[in-house]
């Protein structure tokens, strides 16, 4: 596909009189495997490591996860996007795939997820696009698939 992502990150005091609103980056972490990337991968689905990131990035900002109100991850596959919700907290380890079934990942759901359609629907952008439309969600300027009363999104590049 083609596309492209921009994205400015400014101090918060340079960034108060710009014409677009600004979005706060409030926490971010990352985690890496320790040990057999199979077997992490496979066995533990990254588990782990997305608790870890999630939890210090939560910390760092100043919130829980439920707070949280929207979800970006990255989804190369289905199957990594149910591991990040359960890898994260929003759904039980084994509960995933119902809690998507369900809908608790469309808009109006737990934890609206990859509203523009993520790596999958909308575009292979390594993950940026996600970002791109956390942005627009906390912007409140995705029109149609706009999660109402949003304040805190969250992200995810695990690959």
């Amino acid at each position: 596909n083609d596309g492209a992502v921009c994205l400015i990150v400014r101090r918060a005091d340079k960034a108060r009189d710009l014409a677009q609103v600004p979005v706060d980056v409030a926490g971010w972490s990352w985690a890496k495997i320790k040990q057999d990337k199979l077997h992490t991968m496979v066995r533990e689905q990254l588990r782990p490591q997305l608790r870890q990131a999630g939890a210090e990035a939560l910390a760092m900002a100043g919130v829980s996860l439920a707070d949280v109100k929207h979800f970006e991850g990255y989804d190369a596959s289905s199957f990594h996007l149910i591991n990040q919700i359960e890898g994260l907290g929003f759904a039980a380890p084994g509960t995933g795939l119902a809690f998507c079934r369900d809908g608790q990942m469309t808009v109006g759901g737990r934890i609206p997820t990859n509203t523009s359609g993520g790596n999958l629907s909308q575009a292979y952008m390594q993950g940026w696009s996600q970002v791109a439309e956390a942005v627009r969600q906390l912007r409140h300027s995705a029109g149609t698939y706009q999660v109402p009363g949003i304040e805190v999104s969250m992200t995810n590049l695990a690959q």
